[in-house]
């Protein structure tokens, strides 16, 4: 897929990725995604928002994947009725679950999903 995302955007990522209380999932708003988005390791975002019945079915399997994964993926979330950065990278369906590697979106999953979908992408990207 090989997207290109908006050299804005690539800064914030920069900023969750090199924190060291990244445990498992994190909130982000524009400002700090712009920062993360150029860390060497795999960035899952997920843009949700909190009236999203499907959101809701996703997040103990987001929430499960950060924990398994959080030493080699970065988890991240975004609520698209606090930011903008949906609109940049046309969101136009939520739950919509970008994998972004060096600064390029390399998958995007739509929907619910099921965990080995996610696992797939994760140990193909990582």
């Amino acid at each position: 897929m090989n997207l290109k995302l908006p050299l804005i955007a690539l800064g914030i990522l920069l900023l969750v990725a090199c924190s060291s209380n990244l445990y498992a999932q994190k909130e982000v708003d524009d400002a700090e995604l712009e920062t993360i988005l150029n860390s060497d390791k795999l960035i899952i975002l997920d843009f949700y928002a909190t009236w999203c019945n499907p959101c809701k079915r996703m997040h103990p399997i987001y929430s499960k994947l950060a924990n398994e994964y959080r030493k080699s993926v970065i988890f991240l979330q975004m609520d698209i009725d606090k930011n903008e950065f949906d609109n940049k990278c046309n969101i136009t369906a939520v739950p919509t679950f970008l994998l972004i590697k060096g600064v390029k979106i390399v998958k995007i999953i739509n929907g619910v999903a099921d965990i080995d979908s996610f696992k797939v992408a994760i140990e193909k990207y990582k």
